[in-house]
């Protein structure tokens, strides 16, 4: 097992142990990393994301988009921004 996967794993089995709270307070941190990440490596993301507050607190508060929003700005929602980047490439 990929050993990246295997800390989420033994993560999330511990925060299981601790309860509700801990398994909520896992979610928020990880969601909120994710849409920092996002903001940050993506212009698309950035621009979507730019009336949102730096804390999102509840995923519902984000715009959402679709398929032909995206491909009307393909080369600007990838995270990774080139190909040399990319390990499975």
């Amino acid at each position: 097992m990929n050993e990246g996967l295997l800390q989420l794993v033994r993560d999330t089995r511990h925060a299981i142990r601790q309860g509700a709270a801990a398994v909520d307070e896992r979610q928020h941190t990880r969601f909120a990393a994710l849409v920092a990440y996002a903001r940050t490596h993506s212009p698309y993301y950035r621009d979507l994301y730019k009336g949102v507050p730096s804390q999102v607190e509840d995923w519902r508060s984000l715009p959402t988009t679709n398929k032909e929003a995206l491909m009307a700005r393909f080369d600007e929602w990838a995270s990774r921004r080139s190909a040399s980047s990319c390990r499975t490439c």
